[in-house]
């Protein structure tokens, strides 16, 4: 059967979108938000269907190893076999049919056959049928409470499962490593750096979380509103249950904060907890010159400036002029004063005075593997070559963060990597060769969740340090 060529500007739907998404995501390492972003902006992709699209492909994403284990278990089914945009049908599929329960399981199977037709091949729509098929009669519930060390249960949330016929995971009993890592959907030889590091039990909470749905995390703009105010506004404005922990609302996964009038009116914004505890450790004080080298889309310098009182200097540089555009909207939304944006050229030194700032923070690109729940392609996209770039990206941004310091000055080195490569070992390598600095104090924060958004915690690395 020949398929007759798709007009390229042709409107396509959020479940179509989310398999172009997830198969950019396997073939060149895209991140699926940017693609979906970019059939938005071609107007391909309606507004009402991004959130499904996003939510499918984020989905699939995060839970991949598990998803092609399944179908491997359940079928004759070899995925460095199939093409990509089948790998992704299917898994997109097995997603939908486990972690959702809102879409009825023959329409799952009926439109990813015809995704397959347009998509790929008729062949491929066979194959689609057969294996889809094969997954849904052997799902017994859709929803049914979670037993830990089921190995005929996909856990779907912190309390539940989908429950199949049959064991689909490895028998907790024989190889209990085998278990948790193909359950929380990690690489199996990521898994046993993490218990090598961290120890079985630390391991075990990280894959759970970094498999978890994260909650959004919002903060209040102390110029304009005081703590108990915004409180008030959270549980007023946002339908949905919030914990909250410290001077931080954390909200439900899924809850429309969009709309929300406390954030259009700049009372607000959203940060990650990782992201703000590498802020608050640079503790920035009004009246002083500050430094966020890597700053866009703008959190760690709102927090700090904030904390600055809008009092002082601060200068936001980053080399994304998309993001910085996004950052001093934000800036502007929020009020603030003190911070100017300077664009940066990649492998060129900042264009900013040496030997002169207060404060200098160096939140450098890494292997986000300490946020994987937040970015879950970020765990297809490691390999040695990667990781040697990263590094020498990290340990030169954090050279020009130093020769900005004054004497005196803190300079705050933080990653979203809880990899020792990437963190204690950056910064010894750092201090073996610049005598001019000390290592004040560092903290390492793993990934967490619980039954509680308020449990819920991101992982990351900041160190501090002081310039003699």
């Amino acid at each position: 059967m020949n398929r007759q060529p798709r007009d390229k500007n042709e409107p396509i739907s959020g479940r179509e979108s989310a398999v172009r998404a997830v198969r950019a995501a396997y073939d060149r390492h895209r991140y699926v938000g940017d693609v979906l972003a970019a059939l938005r902006s071609q107007h391909r992709l309606a507004p009402r269907e991004h959130g499904l699209a996003m939510e499918i492909a984020l989905g699939t994403m995060r839970h991949t190893v598990t998803l092609e284990h399944v179908l491997c278990t359940l079928a004759k089914y070899e995925p460095g076999r199939s093409s990509l945009a089948t790998r992704a049908i299917l898994n997109s599929a097995v997603y939908q049919a486990a972690w959702t329960d809102r879409i009825p399981l023959p329409a799952i199977v009926d439109e990813s056959v015809d995704l397959a037709r347009l998509l790929v091949s008729d062949g491929a729509a066979r194959l689609v049928n057969a294996l889809l098929r094969r997954v849904c009669d052997a799902i017994v519930e859709r929803r049914t409470a979670f037993i830990p060390r089921d190995p005929s249960q996909l856990r779907v949330s912190w309390h539940q499962a989908c429950k199949f016929r049959t064991a689909i995971l490895p028998d907790p009993n024989d190889d209990p490593d085998a278990y948790v890592a193909v359950a929380a959907g990690e690489i199996p030889a990521r898994y046993h750096k993490l218990v090598t590091r961290f120890g079985r039990e630390s391991a075990e909470q990280i894959v759970w979380a970094s498999q978890a749905l994260p909650p959004t995390v919002l903060w209040p703009n102390t110029l304009r509103t005081d703590v108990e105010t915004f409180q008030e506004r959270v549980k007023q404005e946002i339908d949905a249950d919030a914990a909250f922990v410290g001077d931080a609302a954390v909200v439900v996964p899924g809850a429309r904060i969009g709309e929300a009038s406390l954030l259009h009116e700049g009372l607000a914004y959203v940060q990650d907890g990782t992201s703000h505890f590498a802020a608050e450790f640079a503790a920035a004080q009004p009246g002083e010159r500050v430094v966020d080298l890597c700053a866009a889309p703008g959190g760690k310098a709102i927090t700090m400036a904030l904390s600055m009182r809008d009092k002082g200097e601060l200068a936001a540089c980053d080399i994304s002029e998309e993001r910085m555009r996004r950052a001093v909207s934000n800036f502007a939304k929020l009020g603030l004063s003190c911070v100017r944006c300077v664009p940066l050229e990649a492998h060129l030194p900042p264009p900013l005075e040496k030997d002169a700032y207060d404060v200098v923070l160096a939140d450098v690109p890494c292997s986000n593997s300490g946020v994987i729940a937040r970015r879950p392609e970020a765990r297809f996209d490691q390999n040695e070559r990667k990781s040697y770039w990263l590094q020498d990206t990290q340990l030169r941004l954090l050279g020009y963060a130093a020769d900005l310091t004054r004497s005196g000055g803190r300079l705050i080195y933080s990653t979203c990597s809880i990899d020792r490569e990437e963190n204690e070992d950056i910064v010894a390598e750092f201090l073996s060769k610049d005598s001019r600095y000390r290592l004040d104090t560092e903290n390492t924060r793993l990934p967490n969740w619980g039954p509680e958004p308020g449990n819920w915690q991101d992982g990351g690395y900041v160190a501090r340090l002081i310039r003699s």
